[in-house]
């Protein structure tokens, strides 16, 4: 129906009714052209770049810094080794009740040994903590990866010095919706030292296929950004990567952890909906339904009582932490 100018409905005509739902055809068409393509678009992580490890990662300046301070805060007296036990007792006090056997065995899983007197070496510490943090990456990859970080510099670079002109032309101190900090004449930012900030970080990761969200980009930014200013280098960024494809791998272990249980409780061949019910807990792990319902009242999540993987990822996190 339309108005006239009077005020009175008309009834629209059949060729305009065919025209406009013709045009909503079209409109629906083009929405769905466009969404395949953006998802034609979307970059993945290839196996390689999950499972290459052929090129080392070394622990950024800063971090290796700020863990070598750890190690001689522990260093009572200054032997240039350190106990299992001193180090098992400063997790401790961070909270992290870690004993001295679990983390014997954290360090053999990463290939880290103690002596015979359960000590271990500054070198091999900060080993320990980069095989922890740090995932190694595919040595095919690392030119892409500096090729991605030179552009970020370069167009960032570019931008700057337009913004400068701008500024200087209209004597504003306005560039674009970004501050910078100036002295005089000169202009610091991440990419005039030859950095990139978080925003530019979460841009390499994405055309790289990593989709991590607002929270986990900014985590392992900190991670990686010990002197908090904003800003990391490329060996930074290249941790940063490591860093996150290890959350990655973890992830895709529990993920099968996850998996494997269900089918402990169910069998091969058993109908899989992707959660775990009083029933599985019982038949996987031999406790009472009365057991089994109070770790299910823990970890769900939902409250719909069932465990999908966000809960049992939580639970084996507050199992762990």
């Amino acid at each position: 129906m339309s108005l006239q100018e009077g005020g009175t409905a008309s009834p629209r005509g059949a060729d305009e009714e065919h025209s406009l739902l013709w045009d909503d055809v079209m409109v629906d068409q083009a929405l769905e052209a466009e969404a395949k393509l953006h998802a034609e678009e979307i970059i993945m992580i290839d196996e390689t770049f999950l499972h290459g490890d052929d090129y080392r990662v070394e622990l950024p300046v800063a971090m290796a810094q700020h863990y070598k301070h750890i190690f001689e805060l522990n260093d009572y007296n200054s032997s240039g080794d350190l106990y299992v036990a001193e180090l098992s007792s400063f997790m401790e006090s961070l909270g992290h009740g870690v004993s001295v056997s679990e983390l014997e065995e954290m360090m053999h899983d990463v290939g880290i040994s103690e002596d015979d007197k359960e000590r271990i070496t500054e070198a091999q510490f900060l080993e320990f903590i980069r095989r922890t943090l740090i995932a190694d990456l595919p040595a095919s990859k690392i030119s892409r990866i500096n090729g991605l970080f030179d552009e970020l510099v370069a167009s960032a670079v570019e931008k700057e010095a337009a913004a400068l002109t701008a500024m200087q032309d209209d004597d504003s101190r306005s560039h674009g919706g970004r501050s910078y900090c100036t002295h005089g004449s000169e202009m610091f930012s991440p990419s005039s030292m030859g950095c990139i900030d978080k925003e530019q970080m979460g841009e390499l990761l994405l055309k790289l296929g990593f989709h991590p969200d607002a929270t986990m980009l900014t985590e392992i930014f900190d991670e990686v950004d010990l002197d908090c200013d904003g800003a990391i280098t490329r060996q930074e960024c290249l941790a940063a990567i490591g860093v996150l494809k290890q959350d990655l791998l973890e992830l895709l272990a529990l993920e099968e952890s996850f998996t494997r249980f269900r089918k402990k409780a169910r069998g091969d061949d058993a109908e899989d909906d992707h959660f775990i019910h009083v029933s599985d807990l019982v038949a996987a792990l031999g406790v009472s339904v009365h057991e089994a319902e109070e770790i299910i009242f823990i970890a769900d999540i939902n409250e719909n009582h069932r465990i999908d993987f966000t809960g049992f990822k939580q639970t084996i996190m507050n199992w762990t932490s």
